[in-house]
């Protein structure tokens, strides 16, 4: 030890009223067995926070241990993960980033319940806010999609749509949720009813 170095031991004890033979004693013990099964412990927290990604914090760390059987006081786990530098990530704070005024007001239709329709012949202006959406969805942690409205030229949309353009922008959303590696679902029969395999909508 460096203090040693500089001071005698003999020295440090008596300034601490500590006895030189305790003092030896004590250095020469073996670890106590709550040091020993903190060290167990602290292995197991390890273990568990990084197979959580290195996201989890006291909170689930201490239910994890409880679910798989382990009783300690939130309290220990706690400073057990303090002492080793291990804490837990927190999300960010919502943002929005998508606004329905974000689409041309000339592609808005008439009303659909609390939206409204959209032109969806012009898919080069839609597909790009479409993508952005399930972005936002992969970025949540989604693993699926699914649209409604696939049968929108069956309505009074406010524009004259065909099955032929509800199957292609169908087909277009379809194509970008897939390839975000999104599962995608929707109405069967309204699928079935513009006469594609799709079943995704506007």
């Amino acid at each position: 030890m460096r203090a040693e170095k500089a001071f005698p031991t003999t020295f440090m004890c008596a300034m601490l009223n500590v006895s030189a033979p305790g003092f030896y004693a004590w250095r020469s013990r073996p670890p106590s067995q709550r040091v020993l099964d903190d060290a167990g412990l602290t292995e197991r927290i390890g273990k568990i926070h990084t197979a959580h990604g290195g996201r989890v914090g006291v909170r689930r760390v201490h239910d994890e241990l409880r679910r798989a059987g382990v009783a300690c006081a939130h309290k220990r786990v706690h400073r057990l993960m303090h002492t080793a530098g291990l804490r837990g990530v927190h999300p960010k704070p919502y943002k929005r980033t998508t606004v329905p005024d974000r689409f041309d007001p000339a592609l808005l239709g008439s009303a659909a319940g609390s939206g409204r329709w959209l032109d969806i012949r012009d898919r080069a202006a839609i597909a790009p806010i479409m993508n952005d959406r399930l972005a936002l969805c992969v970025s949540k942690g989604f693993d699926g999609v699914r649209f409604t409205g696939l049968d929108g030229y069956l309505h009074d949309t406010g524009f004259p749509l065909t099955a032929a353009d509800q199957a292609a922008f169908n087909q277009v959303v379809d194509e970008l949720a897939r390839g975000r590696g999104l599962t995608v679902t929707g109405d069967e029969d309204e699928a079935d009813s513009v006469g594609t395999s799709t079943t995704s909508g506007s």
